[in-house]
């Protein structure tokens, strides 16, 4: 028979071992989560990139990058 301090031995380490289990599923969810909010920041950064790059074109053919100057008026 087990003594009472190999049976709370054996407990503490149970108890450490899914201690640690459930940390390190707790950082890879953080990791999952900072993954997937940098790759929105990412898709983001580049739908804002594609907009300011759009030119505007005028009836009579004038190209211009800033919406105040052209002749769309």
């Amino acid at each position: 028979h087990e003594s009472e301090d190999e049976k709370r031995t054996k407990l503490e380490q149970f108890y450490r071992k899914e201690d640690i289990k459930h940390r390190i599923r707790l950082k890879i969810s953080n990791i999952a989560d900072l993954s997937h909010s940098r790759l929105n920041c990412v898709r983001q950064e580049k739908q804002r990139n594609k907009t300011k790059n759009i030119s505007l074109v005028d009836s009579y053919g004038t190209t211009s990058e800033d919406p105040n100057t052209s002749a769309m008026k």
